[in-house]
């Protein structure tokens, strides 16, 4: 505008996922995986433009009036095809927050889209307890400990929290990049069986009656299999004497 490169965002008027879990507390465990769900197809919308987030946390995630969580805050994001790494400021300090930064992040090494990643599990690791997974009295503890220190299981946390949840979220917050998702497509596959696309089972009710009208049916096949052996040889009876009509 005016000469001058700026960023434009969509208004997203129902706050940030932070200011939710400062109203409500943990998520349910389906709401928190489909609200990353969507963070998730915001992340690769923006990697398929040559954008790398770098600054994924809750108060960067924004909830817009249909519910629906937006990406935003692309501050400290930078382009997957640049030629140099502006990750670190002039003097040298580390940009971006500790407790979701992944430890190649802090170290200032190059990053990739396994860098956004290991963001998306500790942001999906606070909507599901309300705490970041590494903590610390001050940002050096915070980073000594994102470095060396393995984050709680969420079985810890919360005991309605199924061991194949726990393990996609300790497979995103993995200490070496190569032990993470590669991609947004596996972690995607990875949550959903976690999501609300995943068929809720049938009340108790309704799965009686089915399996009483299935036990009906198979019931009735060995009947069935008998009138037919039984009648068969007098239908066949009938069709030989049509083939030989009486003499006059």
């Amino acid at each position: 505008i005016g000469g001058r490169p700026v960023i434009s965002m969509e208004i997203a008027s129902g706050g940030t996922l932070d200011d939710v879990l400062k109203k409500r507390g943990p998520l349910p465990v389906t709401e928190a995986v489909d609200t990353i769900l969507g963070v998730i197809a915001g992340l690769e919308a923006a990697l398929l433009g040559g954008v790398l987030h770098r600054d994924v946390k809750p108060s960067n995630c924004f909830v817009s009036p249909d519910g629906s969580v937006k990406v935003g805050d692309f501050g400290l994001s930078v382009s997957t095809v640049a030629t140099a790494d502006t990750f670190q400021t002039a003097t040298g300090v580390i940009m971006g927050p500790p407790a979701y930064a992944p430890p190649e992040q802090l170290r200032g090494r190059d990053l990739d889209v396994r860098a956004d990643i290991y963001s998306v599990g500790a942001t999906l690791f606070t909507l599901l307890t309300n705490k970041p997974p590494i903590e610390g009295s001050n940002p050096v503890e915070v980073v000594a400990a994102a470095l060396d220190e393995k984050p709680k299981s969420l079985t810890e946390h919360r005991k309605d929290i199924l061991p194949g949840l726990a393990k996609v979220v300790a497979r995103c917050l993995a200490k070496k990049p190569e032990n993470r998702y590669s991609d947004y497509s596996a972690l995607r596959n990875a949550l959903l069986p976690f999501s609300s696309a995943q068929p809720v089972p049938a009340p108790l009710g309704r799965r009686f009656l089915a399996g009483f009208i299935d036990y009906t049916i198979v019931s009735l096949i060995p009947f069935v299999l008998f009138l037919t052996v039984v009648k068969a040889p007098e239908r066949a009876a009938r069709e030989i004497v049509r083939c030989f009509p009486p003499s006059r």
